[in-house]
């Protein structure tokens, strides 16, 4: 009876060595995620990095619904050259620069142009009228109400309009100012890039 048991018991030792080992693998699995995740957070963040809105700043990145139910990510068009356009259907120069920014979409969409259009209108349908009345198509449209709590106006720190900013490949700003300013060979250059 006796050795039955120590049988017994031997049998389960490398059962359990291998729970035990199963167990360990799990944790370190754990750990070296952890460790990696911020690692690389720190490699992708670095302590010199600055965030903000002026040239040679990093973007500040924004959530935010668009006006055709998606979602736009600023950081997830990394990869793309990113003009935001500062803009309203009852903004007299707004009106005279849109056929501007639209011919610079024209031109550098296929090269990977994407235009954000910020309208700062007091309804979104009076945005969105004015782009679809007036052909601008292509354009990725973003309402700003007033009443919004995070509002990609306010961080941008943007106080008069049209105003255009241009985002970089690598989320740099490299372009803030009036949109009839902003010109096809500085935006050729950065596809270049």
């Amino acid at each position: 009876m006796k050795r039955r048991i120590e049988l017994r018991e031997e049998r389960k030792k490398p059962l359990m060595r291998i729970k035990e080992a199963a167990s360990a693998i799990a944790w370190l699995t754990v750990g070296v995620m952890l460790l990696t995740t911020c690692g690389c957070s720190l490699l992708m963040v670095p302590e010199d990095v600055h965030y903000g809105s002026e040239v040679g700043d990093v973007a500040y990145d924004f959530q935010v619904p668009s006006t055709d139910g998606g979602e736009v990510v600023l950081s997830h068009l990394r990869g793309h050259v990113v003009l935001i356009e500062f803009w309203a259907s009852w903004c007299g120069p707004c009106r005279t620069s849109m056929p501007h920014i639209r011919a610079l979409r024209e031109r550098f969409h296929d090269d990977g142009l994407i235009v954000i259009a910020v309208s700062a209108d007091s309804t979104e349908q009076a945005a969105e009228q004015y782009l679809e009345s007036n052909g601008y198509e292509g354009f990725v449209s973003i309402w700003e109400p007033r009443d919004k709590e995070t509002r990609i106006i306010r961080t941008y720190e943007i106080d008069w309009i049209p105003r255009s900013v241009v985002v970089d490949r690598q989320g740099v700003i490299r372009y803030n100012g009036h949109a009839m300013d902003l010109e096809a060979d500085f935006i050729a250059g950065l596809m270049a890039e």
